[in-house]
C-alpha cells in the first residue's frame, strides 16, 4: 500500500513542465543550484543564485549565500536519493525532490522551495514559488535579512 501511495504521489509532485527524463539517486551538492548524481549534472530550475559576494543569515550567522546554499542543498540531498525530472526541452534543467521522514509520514520536499524559503537563492521571475520568495523577504530570512 506504501508502495502504491509513493508512486500516485510522485506522479502529482513534478510541476507540469516537467516532463521530461528522469533521473534518481544519491546526489551531492556542486553548489546553491546544481546537483552531481552519478555522472550526471543537473541544474534546479526556476531559481536564480545571488551574486558571489551576497551576504545570508543562516544559523544565526552572517555568512556567503552561495556557501550556505551549497551545505543547505547538500545536508537536504542526506535525506535520501534525489528524485528529478526535466524540464521539456531542457538539456540540464529538472525539478528535483528528496523524501523527507517527518514522524514516519513520508513527504516530497522540493529542493528549490526549500532554498527560496531559507532566502538562500531567489525565485526566478516565471517560478511558482514566488510566495516563498515574498515570505522570505517579510520574515528576513537568508539574504533578506539586511533589506529594509
Amino acid at each position: 500500500m506504501m508502495i502504491y501511495l509513493m508512486v500516485c504521489a510522485l506522479q502529482s509532485i513534478f510541476p507540469v513542465e516537467a516532463v521530461g527524463p528522469k533521473i534518481e539517486g544519491r546526489g551531492t551538492a556542486i553548489d546553491a543550484r546544481s546537483i552531481q548524481i552519478g555522472d550526471a549534472v543537473v541544474q534546479l530550475d526556476r531559481i536564480e543564485l545571488p551574486s558571489a559576494d551576497a551576504m545570508c543569515l543562516a544559523s544565526g550567522q552572517q555568512t556567503n549565500c552561495r556557501v550556505a546554499g551549497r551545505l543547505e542543498l547538500d545536508a537536504a540531498l542526506r535525506y535520501g536519493p534525489v528524485q528529478c525530472r526535466f524540464v521539456e526541452n531542457a538539456a540540464t534543467r529538472a525539478h528535483c525532490v528528496v523524501w523527507a521522514d517527518d514522524d514516519h509520514i513520508y513527504a516530497p520536499l522540493h529542493l528549490d522551495a526549500m532554498l527560496i524559503k531559507q532566502g538562500l537563492v531567489r525565485a526566478a521571475p516565471d517560478s511558482e514559488w514566488l510566495a516563498a520568495e515574498d515570505d522570505a523577504k517579510v520574515n528576513k530570512r537568508g539574504m533578506w535579512a539586511f533589506e529594509d
